[in-house]
């Protein structure tokens, strides 16, 4: 059924689907079509879903099977008197030819730029009994940690139990499951907020006055929460004030007791959908030159999402900041729209879009296929550096692992934009744990989240210029020994406890400890805090227009004043008299990016900084306690862990180090280190 296709003329199948209605046998046909001749089709953008309990369609008058949520967008999709032609990824490529895998993803970026319209299926509706309860949820979370079940098993319970029978526990399918499943939303037991809704389409202007009006005219609409999810969406996008928007007045509104509305939860339920956590679906909205978004028989135009979760943001850190529950209610979605938002900002107006920014951004996202952890990016990267997009190619067969596709990988970005960008992003879950990949590689595989920390690696880190913007210059040695200049800065002392992430205010008891830990330690001088504020904040605040700038000494009585408007004492500078609202939110900002996941320390030579939460850690220091570098091509200090006398493939026994993470070491981010660069550098082996 699939004949070979041409490379040189950048060929591609479309399946055209033929007319019919909802529940018909779903029948299609192939074209085999060049890019080059601009064909007329729409890219389809969906989750693959489950490959358990397949369903048939007729594909060139032959039965296929395709996953259940594919099944799903096509029949929702077609046209009921006309055909409608599709690029759709598991039945366009031949998924059983790795060959052909790896050359039509090397096409992807063209594919969707070339689309007449991106489709982006968020999923069939939901039935009435297809709700999950509290309870289900906390058996299947049960079930993934192996501490058992009880009570009557539901069948999404015992399809997952079916699938690690069959697979094994340590399946990546079963593992993806679990780590899905632990981020859907927490639906309140017995509050089935999500019911089947009526068909509509939303255009994102005048023409959906009538379907808000409805919204207020129509009581029996009431229930319908993702019609109502819909209408919320359109209203912000329209840029009105959630403090004047009723679906954010509080189910109770006694303070402390603020729980979002149905209509919220809602919407919150439809941005946690699986397709927000999927790796290709980042360039599938990114790329085509307009989207439109699908659950089920609704439909409303990608642009509304876009502008509503911008003005979302907007609003809640200025006017709307305390209006209860803004930034909880929403912000994972307001996150990953921000994110998204800010890639094809990049992609047009900035010098371009690295793979390792894309790679780092997009992290926490899923893949079935643990290499397209880095191919999925590949069509949105604009910034090649020095060795230009031959430098990483799609390689599917067997004989490529994905330990290899990110070494390669993060050897060929160091080397082609002589940066370290690449390294400064949250650090592997524990550098000691079993690994194939060197430490200075991350492991992209593992399910680490950015919560909290994206402003850091986003907004902060680009304003620090530690290396005094020597380009890196680094040797890869048998793929898995960096080798490198670099200069020591001091050594760890003991750090103290980590700020967790996923906190709406800086947690002030851990920075209450910070600043008594460092008022006891011996080797800081007399004046340490004059700098100690400027260490919480990464000596950054946001300025003007919701941007990061470096902080002032005028800033100093505002954080002062913060600081002690949170009941925390005198930090022993000038304050001014009282914290104003938008003065605190130019610092809680800054001080949330600066401490999320970071510990607090003191170097033996008395410098204070902010280290990953993985520094210090008794069990990993046997081999002498971590060190702090700078390195031409890093904006910012990294520390280092000893690794003890290794053999080095050409070079002999030398003393290596573990990659552990980058750090902020206060005096040290503008360069200070570097003066004597030529001097002071010593080689570094990184494993």
């Amino acid at each position: 059924m699939y004949r070979r296709l041409s490379v040189a003329e950048k060929q591609i199948r479309v399946v055209t689907v033929y007319p019919g209605h909802l529940g018909q046998m779903i029948r299609c046909g192939f074209q085999t079509v060049s890019l080059n001749d601009e064909p007329d089709y729409e890219a389809l953008s969906y989750v693959w879903g489950l490959e358990q309990h397949r369903l048939y369609i007729e594909l060139n008058l032959t039965q296929t099977s395709v996953t259940r949520n594919l099944h799903a967008a096509l029949n929702r999709l077609r046209h009921p008197d006309e055909p409608r032609r599709l690029w759709v990824d598991a039945i366009c490529i031949n998924q059983a030819d790795n060959e052909e895998r790896g050359q039509q993803v090397a096409l992807m970026g063209e594919i969707y730029s070339k689309t007449t319209r991106g489709i982006i299926f968020l999923g069939e509706e939901v039935k009435d009994d297809e709700n999950e309860t509290l309870e289900e949820r906390r058996q299947l979370q049960n079930f993934f940690a192996g501490t058992g079940v009880s009570g009557a098993l539901s069948p999404l319970y015992q399809q997952f139990q079916a699938i690690r029978a069959a697979a094994g526990s340590d399946s990546q399918e079963v593992i993806n499951m679990a780590i899905s499943m632990s981020l859907s939303p927490q639906l309140v037991q017995g509050d089935n907020i999500i019911r089947p809704t009526r068909p509509c389409v939303w255009h994102g202007d005048d023409r959906d006055d009538s379907l808000i009006q409805q919204a207020w005219d129509q009581p029996s609409l009431r229930s319908d929460t993702i019609f109502h999810a819909f209408c919320l969406l359109r209203r912000l996008s329209n840029g009105e004030h959630p403090s004047l928007i009723w679906y954010f007045a509080s189910e109770n509104s006694r303070p402390g007791n603020w729980r979002p509305s149905a209509e919220i939860r809602a919407l919150k339920w439809l941005g946690e959908r699986p397709w927000w956590k999927r790796v290709w679906t980042v360039q599938e909205c990114i790329l085509p030159k307009q989207c439109v978004v699908v659950y089920g028989p609704v439909q409303a135009p990608w642009s509304m999402f876009q502008h509503a979760m911008s003005n979302l943001h907007r609003h809640r850190i200025s006017c709307c900041a305390f209006v209860p529950g803004i930034s909880e209610a929403l912000s994972s979605l307001s996150t990953i729209m921000s994110d998204i938002q800010d890639v094809r900002i990049w992609r047009q107006h900035r010098d371009g879009v690295a793979l390792s920014t894309l790679m780092r951004i997009f992290r926490y996202r899923q893949a079935t296929d643990i290499r397209d952890k880095v191919y999925g990016f590949l069509g949105l990267v604009t910034d090649w550096g020095a060795d230009g997009p031959s430098s990483i190619t799609p390689n599917y067969t067997k004989a490529v692992t994905h330990q290899q596709v990110f070494t390669r990988s993060t050897a060929a970005i160091i080397q082609s934009s002589r940066s370290l960008d690449i390294l400064c992003q949250p650090a592997n879950i524990d550098i000691d744990y079993f690994s194939l990949l060197p430490s200075w590689v991350i492991d992209y595989s593992l399910p680490v989240s950015a919560l909290g920390t994206a402003d850091r690696y986003n907004y902060q880190i680009p304003l620090y210029q530690a290396d005094r913007c020597l380009p890196a210059s680094v040797s890869v040695i048998e793929e898995n020994t960096l080798a490198f200049n670099a200069v020591h800065i001091d050594t760890l002392s003991p750090v103290y406890d980590a700020v967790d992430a996923g906190y709406s205010e800086p947690p002030t008891a851990v920075l209450k400890q910070w600043f008594d830990k460092a008022g006891q330690e011996k080797s800081l001088p007399p004046t340490w805090q004059k700098d100690f504020w400027r260490v919480l904040c990464g000596d950054t605040v946001v300025g003007s227009k919701a941007t990061y700038r470096r902080a002032r000494n005028d800033d100093e009585p505002v954080f002062n004043s913060w600081w002690r408007d949170q009941g925390l004492g005198e930090l022993g500078g000038a304050s001014s008299q009282s914290t104003n609202p938008p003065a605190a939110k130019s610092i809680v900002p800054a001080v949330k990016a600066a401490t999320t996941r970071r510990k607090f320390f003191v170097s033996q030579k008395g410098y204070m900084g902010l280290a990953p939460d993985t520094a210090g850690r008794a069990a990993t220091v046997l081999l002498g306690k971590e060190e702090i570098f700078v390195i031409p091509g890093g904006r910012i200090p990294f520390l280092l862990r000893p690794a003890g006398v290794r053999h080095v493939p050409g070079i002999g026994m030398q003393r290596c180090h573990h990659f552990v993470g980058d750090c902020y070491v206060q005096g040290f981010m503008d360069g200070e280190s570097m003066r004597n660069f030529v001097k002071d550098k010593q080689t570094i082996y990184l494993v």
